[in-house]
């Protein structure tokens, strides 16, 4: 019997015992979970980097981008526009433009050739020494000339082969003649006129004009 009562009471001994243990270990691990015994360390921010980026990110935000855009594509057509100048694009255009008016200038003469006074513009193209130019406008003159002497009726569509057949006078035909030779080979022939040059072939023209 006390055998008995001698287990029973170490069995609640050792059961309060433990009981109490479980109490305190829940006690002691709550205790060291807490923020006070927690010793984990967070890596230290960067600043650098985000007082390096507030200013840039600053400084982009007061860019005018349409205005940069804008600059770039005008920048773009300069250089496109720079490059056909460079490779002569505009001056062909303008070669063909003041060939075209050139073209335009002759057809009026030659519409209104017996009223034209080709007298004063032989003599601006001298000034201006282009002596080719200045060769035309004497054929231009002896043609008229011829015409108003009535050597042959003024034809804008005819030729002066066929201006040449027409005259009845040897030596008149003959000058007139070798004058549009000249004039061929100088304005057809792109021959360029050295002053010196010129003034043989002027003389020629003169020749004719006096001549009638």
């Amino acid at each position: 019997m006390k055998t008995n009562y001698f287990l029973i009471l170490n069995f609640l001994s050792g059961f309060i015992l433990a009981n109490q243990s479980s109490t305190e270990f829940q006690e002691l691990q709550e205790k060291y979970n807490s923020k006070t015994f927690n010793y984990t360390v967070d890596p230290p921010k960067d600043e650098t980097n985000s007082l390096n980026l507030d200013p840039l990110a600053n400084l982009l935000s007061l860019v005018n981008w349409n205005f940069v855009m804008y600059t770039i594509i005008g920048l773009c057509f300069l250089l496109i526009v720079y490059t056909l100048y460079k490779r002569g694009l505009f001056m062909k255009y303008d070669q063909n433009k003041s060939n075209e008016s050139a073209v335009n200038h002759f057809d009026y003469i030659e519409n209104n050739l017996l009223e034209i006074n080709l007298e004063e513009m032989i003599t601006q193209a001298i000034i201006a020494k282009e002596y080719r130019l200045a060769i035309r406008y004497y054929h231009y003159l002896n043609t008229q000339n011829l015409a108003k002497k009535g050597y042959f009726i003024w034809d804008p569509k005819k030729t002066n082969v066929q201006f040449i057949t027409l005259i009845k006078q040897r030596n008149i035909q003959q000058l007139f003649q070798e004058n549009t030779r000249i004039f061929n080979q100088v304005w057809f022939g792109n021959f360029e006129l050295e002053e010196q040059q010129f003034k043989i072939y002027e003389k020629s023209f003169q020749q004719l004009n006096e001549a009638l």
